[in-house]
């Protein structure tokens, strides 16, 4: 087996894609339920981390929008 094969299969596996296909398919501002799917957190936390401005997000009327690149950096996959 080839080591390309061998990341293929790792890469094709993981629950979470590169950092440069994650940015790419997103986004620029996430609503709540997007950032929790992310986070792995109910969309409950996020709108509370957002309160707390733990994460970079505007408030639009009653709705969050949190910034993509600060979530991705606030996770860690940057």
């Amino acid at each position: 087996m080839s080591v390309s094969t061998v990341t293929n299969d790792v890469e094709s596996k993981s629950p979470v894609r590169n950092d440069t296909s994650l940015r790419s398919t997103l986004p620029d501002l996430l609503d709540t339920n997007q950032a929790a799917a992310i986070l792995n957190v109910t969309p409950r936390t996020v709108t509370r981390m957002c309160e707390q401005g733990k994460l970079k997000a505007v408030r639009v009327m009653s709705l969050w929008r949190i910034n993509r690149d600060r979530l991705l950096d606030f996770a860690g996959l940057n």
